[in-house]
């Protein structure tokens, strides 16, 4: 016969809920347990209404980000006592590990150094593409390079509106297209050309 062994939480629920039955037989004219007499009398005071906000009454889930500090014996901490950058990074980690509806980032480049932006965003999102649709709208265009972005819509602000550049619109392979993240890219021509180089080698390798 298996045992049941009772999941972490239960014992709270349980516990809340005996607390209800009591306070709830209290202010029928029960006895109250453990309680002194005057809030025994209390309870007889309450009005039905209030009776039923209390049984009602229900804690809030407590969500609780904790992060594995590097060089700290691998022990989780508060996100809380982390710098703008790490609490991002954990953020970031979490929802690009998570689900598989489309994702849209707004600059997650944002606070991160560039061995962050590698190792946590291009990485998880040249993964999660395989999952879902992920729409990144970034200055860095290492993210669209080494995330081996499938479709890079190039933008420009001009006249006080977005604009599409059509020239820089489309696929990486496209001239235009290289061009345009190019310009934008730091390191130049010569760096885009490298990344790009590293992405052509790996999927010849891939169909070896």
């Amino acid at each position: 016969m298996a045992e049941h062994i009772p999941r972490p939480g239960m014992f709270a629920t349980v516990r809340i809920r005996d607390i209800k039955s009591t306070l709830s037989a209290g202010s029928g004219g029960s006895g109250v347990p453990g309680r002194t007499e005057s809030f025994r009398k209390h309870l007889k005071t309450l009005l039905p209404e209030q009776i039923d906000r209390l049984d009602l009454w229900w804690p809030e889930d407590t969500l609780k980000v904790q992060y594995r500090r590097p060089g700290a014996n691998d022990q989780f901490v508060s996100i809380a006592q982390g710098s703008p950058g790490q609490k991002s990074a954990a953020v970031l980690a979490f929802l690009l590990s998570y689900g598989d509806e489309p994702i849209v980032l707004d600059q997650p480049e944002d606070d991160l150094d560039n061995h962050l932006i590698y190792d946590l965003i291009v990485t998880q999102i040249r993964h999660g593409k395989r999952q879902r649709q992920v729409i990144v709208a970034t200055h860095n265009a290492n993210i669209v390079v080494n995330g081996e972005a499938e479709m890079v819509v190039a933008m420009d602000f001009r006249g006080g509106q977005c604009q599409l550049i059509a020239d820089g619109t489309g696929c990486l392979q496209e001239l235009g297209v290289r061009r345009e993240i190019c310009r934008v890219m730091e390191g130049g021509a010569r760096a885009f050309a490298d990344r790009y180089r590293r992405i052509h080698l790996a999927t010849e390798h891939s169909h070896v």
